[in-house]
């Protein structure tokens, strides 16, 4: 939650290639305490993992070898790559940090527990749930005992393990777990905070899975009255800790929440302050290249103008694969199509031009051929072959017929591409200020290929839409 907003949405993981995951440290163990570096937890903290990227490699560039240092920076870095999505970067960073983590803290945290909290996502990726609970128990496990010193570190921990409990179905324990991470935080930030209302609204989605629905509308109405009061959707965007983040996430069950069909799909809706945002993820924009479609529509309903995508959405592939999918130009998209379409239908051109067909006439005795047939061509086929006092001879003449159709279809995949385009032209959403009582729709585009399950997170303001979508 304090690292990676998509982490708590069960968006964010890694890949990490084999190993098991060190015991943990015992908490008697003389600590090594570690002087943060305050840029690059920073820059992590507000989600821009690129700056962190080059604040930790520096900071390792001239760290001693082998050094407590070493292992702390490596541990940063690492969560830097995931942040961005380089799941094998991020593997080898954390790898090498847990390897030298030993006893170390940062800020009161002992590092360990930050590296198996890490982890635990690494192989929540791979589908290893009973590895994923193992790391985060044993991050818990330390943290609890820490809980007087980095109070911060215990909260991150029981939200991880709150999103565990959620994804194996036990409702009611990660209801249990939601409220201690909600005690902690109120204390933390102050009943009324943001991250407050975030986890207020985990947990009465908790509640409503786990069918206390009259429990769970009282944490969601207490959860909106808190986020509907920040008017965080009418703020311009500025650069600030992702824990700060008001974000309206689709839950069932919630009053601001529900689903519509618009334009043959069943879109997701959420309403704040006036302004709706629906989406619903929609295959691949052409077939063509390897990209994805989310549809979204929004509505201004307010009275005041709302900055619509402030910021660049994010879209994580849960399944058929772990994905981070980065935003299209559609511009740049739109003459891929295009150029895809004009070179496909180029070899449909190329090889239906010349097409040709057999035709075979028949003589009695020999028509003036020298040798013995059979007379083959270059294709093994027989062109010349005597049966007795009868000769056949095969010859290819142009199939006018075959060439007409090649150039059809080459004319047919070419409007095909320039449709696509067009469509994607036409259609894709922008940064853009929606005025009161206007309304837009379009689409959103990525790099990415089939989108069975997705987070996608829209921003609007200073605030986030966030939807757990699923498609074809």
């Amino acid at each position: 939650m304090k690292k990676f907003a998509p982490l708590a949405a069960g968006a964010f993981a890694l890949t990490i290639a084999g190993g098991t995951l060190s015991p943990v440290v015992s908490l008697t163990t003389a600590r090594v305490a570690i002087q943060a570096n305050v840029d690059g937890e920073n820059a992590i903290n507000r989600g821009d993992y690129a700056a962190a990227q080059s604040i930790f490699s520096a900071a390792l560039s001239r760290a001693p070898r082998k050094s407590p240092m070493e292992g702390y920076l490596r541990c940063g870095l690492g969560e830097a790559y995931l942040g961005q999505g380089d799941f094998a970067s991020s593997a080898r960073e954390l790898k090498k940090a847990l390897s030298m983590a030993s006893a170390m803290t940062v800020k009161g945290d002992d590092l360990p527990a930050r590296i198996l909290d890490d982890l635990s996502w690494i192989y929540q990726s791979q589908n290893k749930l009973d590895k994923a609970a193992q790391a985060c128990q044993q991050s818990l496990h330390i943290r609890r005992a820490n809980a007087q010193t980095a109070p911060e570190a215990l909260f991150e921990s029981l939200m991880h393990t709150g999103y565990l409990d959620d994804e194996s179905m036990q409702y009611d324990q990660a209801a249990q777990v939601y409220r201690d991470a909600l005690a902690i935080q109120a204390k933390l930030s102050g009943p009324q905070s943001n991250v407050v209302a975030a986890v207020q609204m985990k947990l009465a989605a908790e509640l409503y899975r786990a069918g206390r629905q009259e429990e769970a509308l009282r944490y969601f109405n207490a959860a909106l009255a808190i986020q509907l009061a920040s008017n965080a959707l009418f703020v311009p965007y500025s650069p600030h800790p992702e824990i700060d983040t008001v974000v309206y996430s689709f839950a069932d069950g919630s009053p601001n929440c529900f689903r519509k069909a618009h334009d043959g799909q069943s879109m997701q809706m959420i309403s704040a302050n006036g302004i709706t945002v629906g989406a619903a993820l929609a295959g691949r924009a052409s077939d063509s290249v390897k990209s994805g479609k989310v549809n979204v529509i929004i509505r201004n309903a307010s009275n005041a103008p709302v900055q619509f995508l402030s910021q660049a959405p994010t879209l994580v592939v849960l399944a058929p694969k772990l994905t981070i999918l980065h935003l299209l130009d559609p511009s740049s998209l739109a003459s891929k199509i295009e150029k895809k379409g004009e070179g496909k239908a180029k070899w449909i051109r190329f090889w239906g031009q010349d097409a040709t067909m057999p035709v075979t006439s028949t003589f009695i005795g020999n028509p003036g051929f020298w040798g013995y047939p059979p007379v083959a061509s270059y294709n093994s086929v027989p062109i010349v072959s005597r049966s007795g006092n009868i000769t056949n001879v095969t010859t290819q003449v142009p199939d006018y017929a075959a060439q007409f159709r090649a150039m059809q279809k080459a004319q047919e995949v070419t409007q095909k591409a320039q449709n696509a385009a067009a469509a994607i032209r036409d259609n894709s959403l922008c940064q853009t200020t929606l005025q009161p009582g206007q309304t837009i729709n379009g689409a959103l585009y990525f790099d990415g290929g089939p989108m069975q399950k997705a987070v996608l997170r829209i921003p609007v303001g200073n605030a986030m839409f966030e939807y757990r979508l699923s498609g074809s």
